[in-house]
């Protein structure tokens, strides 16, 4: 923020990239948040979803970060379209402690490893049209009571790009915080 303060706490966005090497991600806000943030866009460090590299390189920069800014750690969120929200849905299941609430765009997810998300706010955009003739798999989320759709009928991939900077919702996600010892822990991995 133009007016950081060292001593204070702050939010952290992490957006994930899209792109490879090339470019700024799509999803960056250039507008200030009701309350000061740090955002921070994971950009020209690879793909940045579904390999161990992009894994690597995300947790490098939330350390670099974590070393430099103030940051308040229970409330850590991500958010990126296309390869950047996989990034997000990846990142959140693998690291189900690190991020408060998630806003993945237009990408899908490991549905094996939903139950990771149990304590994770999910904010997520779908339409019908994407899932047509299979069962959506976020629909399990429900259960959980921190997932948070909103259905947009007829969308395609390139459609949801107007989502890219949804503010009114990005306050939303600000206002949650992160339990650091929640009352159930559902987890699974491979």
């Amino acid at each position: 923020p133009h007016d950081y303060e060292p001593h204070r706490k702050y939010p952290l966005i992490l957006t994930l990239a899209t792109n490879t090497f090339n470019g700024i991600s799509y999803c960056f806000l250039d507008e200030p948040q009701t309350e000061p943030v740090i955002h921070v866009d994971v950009t020209g460090r690879g793909v940045t979803g579904g390999s161990y590299t992009g894994e690597a390189s995300i947790l490098e920069v939330l350390d670099w970060v974590k070393k430099h800014f103030s940051v308040d750690d229970s409330r850590i969120y991500a958010m990126g379209y296309s390869n950047g929200g996989f990034a997000a849905w990846t990142m959140a299941q693998k690291h189900p402690d690190l991020f408060t609430a998630i806003y993945p765009l237009a990408s899908s997810t490991n549905k094996d490893e939903l139950c990771n998300l149990s304590n994770t706010h999910v904010y997520v955009m779908l339409s019908d049209s994407v899932y047509k003739g299979r069962r959506n798999p976020f629909s399990s989320l429900r259960r959980y009571g921190k997932y948070h759709p909103y259905h947009l009928d007829g969308f395609q991939h390139l459609n949801f790009r107007v989502y890219l900077k949804p503010y009114r919702l990005l306050e939303q996600m600000l206002t949650n915080r992160r339990e650091p010892y929640p009352s159930h822990i559902r987890f699974h991995t491979r």
